[in-house]
């Protein structure tokens, strides 16, 4: 998965701040795995969807 630009800066910053508090550790992510879970506003209601990243990586294009 290529995660929108905005994501990998979060990422990178998560990363870094890790491996601040743990010199010794580094985080190896895999972006295939794992669930997100997303409030969507369509027509003024608010869904909730738990959703692949992979999915969520496409709906975040349509933001």
């Amino acid at each position: 998965i290529d995660l929108p630009d905005e994501l990998k800066a979060i990422q990178v910053a998560y990363t870094t701040a890790y491996e601040t508090l743990k010199p010794h550790r580094t985080l190896h992510w895999s972006p295939n795995y794992g669930q997100v879970n997303l409030e969507i506003e369509i027509g003024g209601k608010t869904l909730e969807f738990s959703v692949t990243p992979f999915h969520a990586a496409i709906i975040y294009k349509f933001q």
